[in-house]
């Protein structure tokens, strides 16, 4: 488990630097909040304040599937804005 997260974030955070040049938030941070969203462990508000920044940053559409199609949802039923 713990090789599989080393190798995760090292391509979130890859993915995250070559889509934005730089880091809007904190990388540990945003890798604890994708593995607590995975895990089913975060908040409400700790979903929201995730996906819209990978709405913000683009990466809700380089990701897997299933981020953009969370994202997308969340979009439709405006928790998420669009900038």
């Amino acid at each position: 488990m713990q090789r599989k997260m080393v190798k995760y974030n090292v391509y979130v955070m890859k993915l995250y630097k070559n889509i934005r040049g730089g880091f809007i938030m904190d990388k540990n941070k945003l890798f604890d909040l994708m593995m607590s969203f995975e895990d089913q462990t975060c908040s409400y508000e700790e979903v929201i304040e995730l996906f819209q920044h990978l709405v913000d940053t683009g990466m809700a559409w380089q990701l897997q599937g299933f981020y953009g199609r969370t994202a997308k949802m969340l979009i439709d039923n405006g928790e998420v804005n669009v900038k």
